[in-house]
């Protein structure tokens, strides 16, 4: 999400978010993303043939956890738009998912109810919970990109990438590896056994109508691995 300001241009949403949620607008402007992730969603499914694997994923904020109506939206968005829960990925950081353990549990308890996956973001660099990663509902924990960026020249760094990707599937999680820049990185992440991943070396931020091209390019690969596993 980026604000494209009449004066100031291309506005990044570390400038505005904190704003949004300084005025009280957070939750109306995550609700208004989260529509229109799904309305994305729904449109590349009908313009995009076959896309069975691929899922959207949406960051919430700590303001979007406590709105009492957080989850009566969501299924209600997910049900208007006919996308399948399983194929939305909400992704809170270590802070969201601490500032209220038990609301934060409840929360999640019932987003698995729905089949909509939830994702620990920017894992490895904050307050980390061993008993917070098996009170959670959580699918996948995703590397911050510092420790992806700093692997290959420090020892200690890539070892702590290492005992993150065991964790998490040790507790049957799936790894995601932020900040990828290079082929050096994407082949050691490989080596740690690391599944998924992103980062500029895969592509930079783009709108819709350029992720569209990406994703009609990948279109073949995708039938192909839909067609193989029938």
């Amino acid at each position: 999400m980026r604000w494209q300001h009449p004066e100031q241009g291309l506005i990044s949403p570390l400038k505005f978010i904190v704003a949004a949620e300084d005025t009280g607008l957070l939750v109306s402007v995550g609700q208004w993303l989260i529509l229109e992730a799904c309305k994305q969603l729904h449109a590349w499914d009908d313009e995009i043939s076959p896309l069975e694997t691929l899922s959207m994923s949406v960051n919430v904020s700590v303001k979007q956890i406590a709105d009492a109506g957080f989850v009566t939206h969501l299924e209600a968005t997910l049900r208007e738009n006919r996308v399948d829960p399983a194929r939305l990925h909400l992704e809170m950081t270590e802070g969201v998912a601490a500032a209220d353990p038990k609301l934060t549990a409840t929360v999640l308890s019932r987003l698995k109810q729905l089949r909509v996956g939830v994702v620990l973001d920017d894992f490895g660099t904050g307050n980390s919970s061993l008993s917070g990663l098996r009170q959670f509902p959580i699918e996948a924990l995703k590397i911050d990109p510092s420790l992806v960026g700093g692997m290959l020249a420090d020892r200690g760094t890539c070892e702590t990438v290492e005992l993150i990707i065991l964790l998490a599937h040790k507790l049957k999680l799936k790894v995601i590896a932020e900040g990828i820049e290079s082929a050096r990185q994407l082949d050691q992440l490989h080596t740690l056994e690391c599944e998924l991943g992103q980062g500029h070396f895969f592509s930079p931020p783009v709108e819709a109508k350029a992720a569209e091209q990406l994703l009609r390019q990948r279109a073949p690969v995708l039938h192909a691995k839909v067609a193989g596993a029938q």
